[in-house]
């Protein structure tokens, strides 16, 4: 099985799509938590980041692409044995997964935290899912964060 592999068209297509879905759903979720007067988690330091800030990044998400990969994989082989569905076991992993990234990015909102960064893998789950590649994530998660760079550059 080979994780990173080129992506076809229609795989960049998907990539670009889910990181559409993923800023959209930032906004409205950010809009609805400041109605209940929860604050989003300040994960980067605006002063510290610049153009150059670009490249780390790419080390940066493909370690958490792979934190995120490793025990998907763990629990879905899991919960397959227990319920024989790969849909289940797919289902109960991603959530399983969400909840943990959500926590690992926790800073002063839990809330905040599981709904945002948490319930947002599922974009790049889903274009896992979809794609059996794992550069797609990636390739998502990469545009999502560097835009949230840019605009704080900007």
């Amino acid at each position: 099985m080979v994780l990173f592999q080129k992506p076809t068209k229609d795989e960049i297509i998907l990539a670009v799509l889910m990181f559409i879905g993923y800023i959209v759903y930032t906004i409205v979720m950010v809009s609805v938590l400041e109605q209940y007067n929860v604050t989003g988690n300040n994960l980067v330091d605006p002063v510290t980041i610049n153009a150059e800030s670009l490249i780390p990044l790419i080390f940066q998400i493909a370690s958490e692409e792979l934190i995120k990969f490793i025990p998907l994989m763990f629990f879905m082989r899991l919960f397959y044995r227990i319920t024989d569905n790969r849909n289940i076991s797919f289902l109960l992993s991603a959530f399983l997964i969400c909840m943990g990234f959500g926590l690992l990015h926790y800073t002063d909102s839990v809330i905040s935290a599981l709904l945002l960064q948490g319930l947002g893998t599922t974009f790049e789950l889903y274009a896992y899912a979809k794609s059996k590649n794992l550069f797609i994530p990636f390739l998502t998660h990469y545009l999502t964060d560097a835009f949230i760079f840019i605009l704080i550059i900007l």
